[in-house]
């Protein structure tokens, strides 16, 4: 169903398959990663995922603890993605001894030398209250794990009646999310799975590292090998939808 590989990854001409292309974000809030190629102008989106990059807009540049009536319309964020200039990369550099993450869509498995570069961990936000009707938002923080399939940087141009007076950055990462993963009997920093969910878009921020993956019981097993340094730290109760370092 998502296999865009064919139409969203840019060829490197014969001879040049060692050269990398490295961009900063010019944000400060992406300042600890960087986009590496393959990179593509403007790529074909399919309208489901196009919708969910919408939603996922609503929720970046919605007033924090929105109520229903003051999240932005799907409508008019869907307009804000086709006024913007948006350009999907083939991989996320997380800076400062950070992992190298790739899009499984835009990279393919066979060009790496090595392990499935692209099962990462990420972390959200998560209100703990949802299902509590008129109940005052509590949000924890809450680790995901999944295949990361694309990533997208948006350049919103000025938009006045969003309050954006500038040029904005806006990076997503499109994560297959492995369906409810639960802890090993070992008791250490082991999930199994069995299988992905569906598509998560959230913010580059929410990323954290690479995750090993290997076939146990018929299910899927995912070691986190990671150190402090892909830890994102929460502060409880607050309102923010991801999480950032």
């Amino acid at each position: 169903m998502y296999h865009l590989h064919a139409a969203l990854s840019l060829k490197v001409p014969k001879g040049t398959s060692s050269i990398k292309w490295e961009h900063t974000i010019g944000d400060e809030l992406y300042s600890k990663y960087i986009l590496v190629s393959p990179k593509h102008s403007d790529p074909p989106i399919p309208s489901a995922l196009f919708t969910k990059l919408a939603a996922a807009l609503i929720t970046r540049l919605s007033p924090l603890a929105a109520t229903a009536d003051e999240l932005i319309p799907i409508s008019v964020a869907k307009d804000v993605l086709r006024q913007s200039e948006i350009e999907s990369w083939g991989r996320l550099c997380r800076l400062e001894g950070g992992d190298t993450m790739l899009a499984s869509e835009i990279v393919p498995q066979e060009a790496e030398d090595r392990r499935n570069a692209s099962f990462v961990r990420y972390k959200l936000y998560v209100d703990g209250n949802q299902r509590l009707f008129n109940a005052r938002p509590r949000y924890t923080g809450k680790t995901f794990f999944g295949e990361l399939k694309f990533i997208f940087l948006l350049k919103i141009p000025p938009t006045p009646e969003l309050n954006i007076t500038s040029l904005t950055f806006v990076a997503f990462a499109v994560i297959d999310e492995c369906d409810n993963p639960t802890l090993h009997p070992s008791g250490l920093d082991i999930h199994v799975y069995s299988n992905q969910h569906g598509l998560d878009v959230v913010d580059i921020t929410t990323v954290q590292s690479l995750v090993g993956r290997a076939h146990w019981n018929n299910r899927w097993a995912i070691f986190d090998c990671s150190g402090d340094l892909a830890r994102t730290t929460f502060i409880e109760g607050e309102s923010n939808s991801d999480a950032e370092d």
